[in-house]
């Protein structure tokens, strides 16, 4: 069952040596993000939700350090926009495997299980009123009684 704490440290073993510049706010706020964006919620056994609740974790984390980086473009005379440029490729990337994920794994995101996405049964086709009277053919009957 993964709680928190549980997608927090996945989030910051994925980052590395960047994992040092974030806050424990900033980890908490970059999970319930990836929670809001997802419509899901904690706590959750099913895998597949772990790890994408995981992977947008890691992408709104990045977003955070990429606004970091935005402020440190220059030191004296050196240009330093490599890193902000490295995190706007990753959180775009992210992205892109997010909408392409939604597009190819739908059932996994609309909260149904994948049999369900394919309509309803199909019954014998009997109805019945509120207290239980077959009014399968009741149409048909007075169709033929009344000639329309």
């Amino acid at each position: 069952m993964a709680e928190l704490t549980d997608i927090v440290v996945a989030v910051e073993v994925m980052l590395s040596t960047s994992s040092t510049i974030l806050t424990s706010s900033g980890y908490e706020s970059a999970v319930n993000s990836a929670l809001s964006e997802l419509g899901w919620s904690l706590s959750t056994t099913d895998p597949t939700q772990i790890w994408w609740i995981s992977k947008r974790a890691l992408r709104h984390a990045c977003y955070i350090l990429w606004v970091a980086s935005a402020q440190k473009f220059k030191y004296n005379q050196i240009n330093l926009q490599h890193r902000f440029d490295h995190y706007e490729k990753l959180v775009k990337a992210m992205d892109i495997e997010y909408e392409l994920a939604l597009t190819t794994q739908a059932d996994i995101f609309a909260g149904v299980e994948s049999y369900k996405l394919f309509g309803t049964a199909i019954n014998v086709g009997f109805r019945y009123d509120f207290i239980g009277r077959d009014i399968t053919y009741e149409d048909l009957v007075s169709f033929i009684n009344t000639g329309e």
